[in-house]
């Protein structure tokens, strides 16, 4: 390999690193938070569903002032370097709420999480737009995108699986999640600084418009509304993150109290769902070539509907874990489907159209994609909240009807969408 060739290969590296953290920072809350909010803070389920909702929804409005101040001022690195290592301190600090009073706690997870969310936007929205913004050619960009992906898929599975068997090696309680936020948070530290560093030394934010682009003088409804290709694939994908939200809400709840095993198996069953996925990720693309960008997308969302029916029927029919892991297994195939197609397609979509409003148009992505995530968990602790004492089993009942009827909901959504190929 030529030394030109060895740099662009550190360089693709060393960016696709970064998204080991963001993969972590958006997968422990996602799985782990409403947990640790209701059994071990004891905080009422309702009040939990808020305080995880309440700063998603901040950031469908946070996220694109982001990237429209980007847009227009450049500072991307300053961003990013702010956003990582203020997420340091927050993560840190949401899972090691001190003993106070119930209120107090309740406000020391929201104010946590509110910061963590904010923080997380200063990186996330400059660096996951980075690809559309300076790869010149879409080879360049698939790559980028890509490596992305595969590391991104890397913090998932650390952040699923790793995570619960940290707590229960801590010894569990609060001192265990204190324990596994603090060793993740400087696992991120390392990804995130590397991160920096390449993007540094590759080829800057500016060279996306080649000339001083005019800006979008249209309102940031009127640029999503000119964008149709943008919004459909958006809504569709709020259903169906919204549906992975959901599920991966509730199934530390399955694991431990339906089946009543340890908070370590929750690892275990999450590891064989995102270890699955991280192997199915070259099969869709193979998929997508095949049936187009619009039937793969069709496939992963019906069969992750599937796999939500035979993940809840495992234990509501059955009671059986080994069928309850073998579910997993089709879930973590079709997640992988939902995880790699809209990205690269969102990609395409920004560079194509964007007109000079690629980080702003970003910025929504990434607040939806956030957002969508927090739905899913709000509507189990609301299902949690109002149906818990009348049944017992509501987290496989919410997952048998829920996020099957998301994945559902969003399948004619899809076709509306013409997704470059």
């Amino acid at each position: 390999m030529s030394a030109q060739g060895e740099f662009k290969e550190r360089f693709v590296n060393g960016y696709g690193l970064g998204s080991f953290a963001t993969g972590l920072y958006s997968t422990v809350p996602s799985v782990l938070l409403l947990y640790y909010c209701t059994e071990i803070l004891k905080i009422a389920p309702a009040a939990a569903g808020l305080v995880i909702l309440v700063p998603k929804l901040w950031s469908l409005l946070w996220d694109p002032l982001v990237g429209g101040w980007l847009d227009r001022s450049k500072r991307q690195m300053a961003a990013m370097k702010t956003g990582a290592f203020g997420l340091i301190a927050v993560f840190v600090a949401l899972f090691s709420t001190p003993i106070l009073s119930e209120k107090m706690v309740v406000l020391w997870v929201a104010c946590s999480y509110f910061l963590m969310t904010t923080l997380y936007s200063l990186f996330a929205v400059p660096y996951t737009a980075y690809p559309a913004l300076i790869a010149s050619h879409r080879e360049d960009r698939v790559r980028l995108i890509s490596r992305r992906m595969m590391f991104v898929m890397l913090g998932v599975f650390c952040g699923a699986a790793a995570a619960p068997l940290i707590i229960e090696a801590a010894g569990g309680g609060r001192f265990g999640y204190s324990s596994m936020a603090t060793i993740l948070a400087a696992i991120c530290v390392l990804a995130m600084t590397t991160a920096l560093a390449s993007i540094r030394s590759g080829p800057p934010f500016k060279e996306t418009y080649g000339v001083e682009a005019d800006l979008p003088r249209e309102t940031p409804i009127a640029l999503l509304m000119q964008n149709r290709k943008f919004l459909w694939l958006s809504i569709s994908f709020v259903l169906q993150l919204s549906a992975v939200g959901g599920l991966m809400a509730m199934i530390p709840y399955i694991v431990t109290i339906d089946f009543a095993r340890s908070e370590g198996n929750v690892g275990t069953s999450l590891a064989i769902m995102i270890g699955v996925t991280i192997i199915s990720v070259p099969i869709w693309a193979r998929i997508a070539r095949q049936l187009g960008d619009r039937g793969a997308l069709q496939l992963a969302s019906l069969l992750y509907a599937v796999s939500s029916v035979l993940i809840a029927c495992a234990f509501l029919l059955l009671q059986n874990w080994y069928l309850f892991c073998l579910s997993l297994i089709v879930c973590g195939f079709s997640f992988a489907g939902l995880q790699v197609l809209p990205f690269t397609a969102v990609a395409h979509i920004i560079n194509d159209t964007s007109r000079g409003s690629g980080a702003f148009l970003n910025g929504v992505w990434t607040s939806l994609e956030k957002s969508g995530l927090a739905v899913g968990a709000a509507l189990g602790a609301a299902a949690l909240s109002v149906f818990e004492r009348q049944e017992p089993n509501i987290s496989a009942y919410f997952v048998l009807v829920v996020p099957t009827a998301l994945c559902i909901l969003a399948l004619p959504l899809i076709p509306k969408m013409a997704v470059p190929r």
